[in-house]
């Protein structure tokens, strides 16, 4: 009879020595799962965001345009395209409690850009000399044939943003 290298049959232990390793091992392995489930490691990181939280609805945010960065001191910033009430804007939502609840922050809309089209936003979290949100994203103006790229920002301390904008690249080409 052929027995594969790789193949061991397990075998009872009829000895009461090995019946006691057998124990032993099965022990070792339950306090090994239980140490690891209570690790401070693991769990830090269980709670982190909490149980699912809905932040827009699929007839509100444009599929294609989630985008998100986490601050130094755990703040998390979400940005997201969305269409209200026919007008296109950008909304960031900022979490403070590791992403159980996420109250809007600030928003990029026909107020702060007028616009035909807001949308593909890129969130970054930028923090040293100046501790900033950035925010850019493709505009279409109202008399515009081409998207241009924007950069909006907004500093990370006040309660709701205040967004300054800059245009960075007019007039793109192959974005449409």
């Amino acid at each position: 009879m052929y027995h594969s290298p790789y193949v061991s049959k397990l075998r009872p232990a009829s000895d009461p020595a090995d019946r006691s390793s057998h124990i032993l091992a099965v022990l070792l392995i339950a306090l090994l799962a239980l140490a690891l489930a209570a690790s401070p490691v693991h769990g830090q990181y269980d709670e982190i965001g909490g149980d699912d939280v809905l932040i827009a609805t699929g007839d509100t945010f444009l599929a294609y345009s989630p985008s998100m960065d986490i601050a130094e001191n755990g703040d998390i910033y979400v940005a997201i395209a969305v269409t209200n009430a026919g007008a296109p804007e950008i909304r960031v939502y900022r979490s403070q409690d590791a992403g159980d609840s996420w109250p809007l922050w600030g928003t990029i809309s026909l107020a702060v850009a007028p616009a035909q089209a807001i949308d593909f936003p890129c969130l970054h979290v930028g923090e040293g000399t100046e501790n900033r949100v950035y925010v850019a994203y493709r505009y279409r103006g109202p008399f515009d044939t081409n998207f241009s790229i924007r950069v909006a920002w907004s500093a990370l301390s006040p309660a709701v943003a205040s967004w300054s904008t800059q245009e960075v690249l007019a007039q793109a080409r192959g974005f449409e």
